[in-house]
């Protein structure tokens, strides 16, 4: 696991050669998210993360509400 830049982010994303997941509320997630993000709720984030890569080698982003969340250190 490490941190990553906007940029690095942007770059991945747009390589297609990584998985955007949210994991905040589906609330959160419905009422605004980066295009491309698939949702998994905080508690089910360490558990189901990797499964929605749906390729092998994709690189699998985790993001939440701050430095502070720690739903994305997975």
């Amino acid at each position: 696991m490490r941190t990553i830049s906007r940029d690095e982010l942007r770059a991945l994303l747009d390589a297609g050669s990584s998985v955007l997941v949210e994991a905040l509320p589906i609330q959160a997630y419905e009422a605004e998210h980066i295009p491309g993000a698939v949702n998994v709720p905080g508690e089910l984030t360490p558990d189901l993360a990797s499964a929605v890569a749906p390729e092998l080698g994709r690189t699998v982003v985790v993001y939440c509400s701050g430095g502070s969340c720690t739903r994305s250190k997975v």
